[in-house]
């Protein structure tokens, strides 16, 4: 009877690591779209002529809201 409850909670340990590597996964998914998201708004800005990047208009967006609640 003990190897049976061995291999139970090890299948559910399984189950688990696959359920985290799922998650895992998909957030890399998610990542990556978010990544290419950046790059194709810079590649707007910058056809657009502009050259600030996704970064300085977050820098200028934080000195702002900075700016507001003082």
């Amino acid at each position: 009877m003990e190897k049976v409850d061995d291999v139970k909670r090890e299948l559910k340990d399984i189950a688990t690591l696959r359920d985290h590597a799922r998650t895992v996964s998909r957030l890399q998914r998610e990542i990556e779209r978010a990544e290419q998201e950046a790059k194709d708004l810079e590649i707007d800005l910058s056809t657009t002529g502009s050259t600030r990047t996704a970064d300085n208009v977050q820098e200028e967006l934080d000195i702002l809201s900075g700016e507001l609640w003082v």
